[in-house]
């Protein structure tokens, strides 16, 4: 079997992960994020658990593409556009 490199993204929660794969995922019945349970930091470590329909489970170390402190705040309050709303309406009391 041949195997061929490629970037896996998932968007949980408006974060970002990125993995880039080399071994094959078949049959994937779940994917969970380990990790989230901590304070959001700046590209930090979290483990995907592919968990197959076999019922094994392979562990998959990834990184968190939030990238700066700022980006962490956006997350933090939905998504850009909440963010800036929300300093709109502060500036403007």
């Amino acid at each position: 079997m041949k195997h061929i490199p490629c970037r896996l993204q998932i968007i949980v929660n408006d974060c970002m992960f990125s993995i880039t794969a080399n071994k094959a995922m078949k049959l994937a019945r779940r994917f969970d994020i380990l990790g989230l349970d901590r304070e959001l930091q700046p590209r930090m470590e979290l483990t995907l658990v592919v968990r197959r329909t076999t019922g094994s489970d392979l562990h998959v170390p990834v990184q968190c593409h939030i990238d700066t402190l700022e980006e962490v705040a956006h997350s933090r309050n939905g998504g850009i556009l909440n963010y800036v709303l929300r300093g709109i309406a502060k500036s403007a009391r």
